[in-house]
């Protein structure tokens, strides 16, 4: 479906504009703990002490090399489950399993660089991080490196660059890099200019839940 006039979409998009990094929480610590069958969930969801059991049981374990614990020691000072929030603590545990080659944990220690949390802010610092987790497929991670090279961001601009990881992301089901890859198709940005494209991208956003892509759609009189 064609937009009407090419003043609509960039107004459209103008309004709701891009998506920026955010953290890989995994949904919340609480999605994290069901995934990784670590306790009961509901424990978790009614005992602050069931929290702070979490930490002193993954602390051993962390403080011997493990990068798991040692990624999830640090979602737990960054947030403050059952701890005090610390977020230079956080960035401590995240660059240890870092350094380990633990994605998640890499694309958090990028987003801690980037926002300035727990550590100097820098960009580039950042986009080492988020490539280093990239690589290794992470979606949000992939995303976040394309909102870099989008905005110039530690890195030189590239809109076909930002379009890549977009893709890359986007293809597992991330709906903020399906949304900019729509966007991306709609305004020709690092892609030849194809409506059609930026619909169907836009349309996967919606209806993997992004408010942003379906206000993008009811903007330009299109339907998911």
């Amino acid at each position: 479906i064609a937009l009407r006039n090419n003043k609509l979409a960039a107004n459209a998009f103008e309004a709701i504009g891009r998506l920026k990094p955010d953290y890989d929480s995994d949904a919340g610590l609480l999605d994290l703990v069901a995934q990784l069958n670590l306790m009961d969930i509901q424990a978790i969801v009614s005992k602050i002490g069931q929290r702070r059991k979490l930490y002193l049981e993954r602390l051993a374990e962390a403080e011997h090399g493990r990068a798991e614990d040692q990624y999830i020691l640090g979602l737990l000072c960054d947030e403050g489950y059952g701890i005090p929030e610390n977020n230079t603590k956080a960035v401590e545990w995240y660059r240890k399993a870092a350094e380990q080659g633990y994605a998640k944990a890499q694309c958090n220690l990028g987003a801690k660089y980037e926002k300035g949390e727990g550590v100097t802010t820098n960009k580039a610092t950042a986009v080492e991080w988020y490539r280093k987790a990239a690589e290794q497929g992470h979606a949000k991670a992939q995303f976040n490196l394309g909102v870099m090279y989008d905005n110039g961001e530690g890195v030189a601009t590239n809109k076909a660059t930002a379009v890549e990881w977009y893709r890359k992301a986007a293809e597992q089901g991330d709906a903020s890099a399906q949304l900019n890859l729509g966007i991306a198709y709609y305004l020709g940005e690092g892609v030849p200019k194809d409506e059609a494209k930026g619909a169907d991208w836009l349309r996967k956003a919606a209806r993997n839940g992004s408010t942003n892509a379906q206000d993008a759609l009811r903007s330009l009189s299109l339907s998911w």
